[in-house]
């Protein structure tokens, strides 16, 4: 369909689809800077310190490649050209996919190249689909995100990074802008004003880091990230587990490290927190008993009821009606 409306000579501005080698009246492209997109990450992995780093996406730019392989190559040409720069190598792994493919098809193959990575390693996927991949091999292997490996897509389609675990940092590009210039290019070449053959770029709108990508330098920083989430998030249904989750790593390396730091366990300290918001509700609240477990993070009122009498010796109605 494009090919005969391009042979009818129609006015038109294509956006992102591969640039023909001879330039075409009445025609203009807006593409993205797929390039400058690579070269942002890598340059963001190196401000946070990173020492290893790996592109995964597809092949390949010979004539004939579909636009997604094409911007692909050009994303990993940005990303290991700027680490180049600064005197850094990249692994990279590529895999021909039929179009509009969403993950990577040879899992042992891509199994096998995330686990010889050198780790800790900062990684850039060519979208934020693919990156599912990246997180499946991941749970085969039983590599840790971000602990092992820090992950980055591209697109931020919020609906994919957020419901990853843990989410997934993704690189935005300028959408809008893409379409604000496409709008003012065509109504150029509809009044007359402007010719077809030209091709405009446009780039990042923003990187939006979310756990994915985040550096775990030491057990110290692992029991100060837990420590921030329980003091601002105890009264919520918080579960150890969860910290974990965000955190990239096992319970049991994470519960270490906590009591490492702070000299008591996950657990306790999230029990203490939740007990003596109970107690201060007790005391300051006309909360009714029947409700108090729901606002300092116990699932049930029988639970709060049995932690309380654990701790206090007494049930919460007790202390209540306690003389004063």
């Amino acid at each position: 369909a494009l090919r005969r409306r391009l042979r009818r000579r129609i006015p038109g501005v294509i956006v992102d689809c591969a640039r023909p080698r001879r330039p075409i009246a009445d025609c203009a492209f807006v593409q993205s800077d797929d390039d400058a997109i690579g070269a942002a990450v890598a340059r963001e992995y190196l401000r946070r310190g990173f020492a290893n780093f790996a592109f995964a996406g597809l092949s390949d730019a010979e004539s004939g490649a579909d636009s997604d392989a094409r911007n692909s190559v050009a994303e990993e040409r940005g990303f290991v050209d700027e680490l180049a720069r600064h005197g850094r190598t990249a692994d990279v792994y590529r895999e021909r996919l039929p179009s509009a493919a969403w993950h990577f098809e040879d899992d042992a193959r891509f199994t096998r190249w995330l686990q010889a990575l050198p780790k800790p390693c900062a990684l850039l996927v060519h979208s934020d689909t693919l990156a599912l991949s990246v997180y499946a091999a991941c749970r085969r292997a039983k590599i840790a995100i971000p602990a092992q490996l820090a992950v980055t897509g591209i697109g931020n389609e919020e609906g994919v990074c957020e419901s990853a675990t843990p989410p997934l940092s993704s690189v935005e590009p300028d959408y809008r802008l893409a379409g604000s210039r496409a709008a003012e290019i065509l109504d150029g070449l509809l009044r007359g004003r402007r010719r077809g053959g030209i091709c405009e770029r446009y780039g990042i709108l923003r990187l939006e880091e979310r756990m994915s990508s985040r550096k775990v330098s030491g057990s110290r920083h692992l029991a100060q990230q837990a420590h921030e989430a329980i003091r601002t998030r105890a009264f919520t249904p918080l579960r150890v587990a969860d910290l974990a989750k965000e955190a990239g790593v096992s319970l049991r390396t994470l519960e270490k490290a906590y009591a490492d730091v702070y000299g008591v366990s996950l657990r306790e300290d999230l029990l203490r927190q939740r007990l003596a918001e109970a107690k201060r509700l007790l005391g300051f609240s006309s909360t009714p008993i029947g409700e108090l477990h729901a606002k300092c993070g116990f699932r049930t009122a029988s639970a709060l009821k049995a932690a309380f009498v654990r701790r206090f010796a007494v049930s919460p109605r007790a202390f209540r009606n306690r003389p004063a």
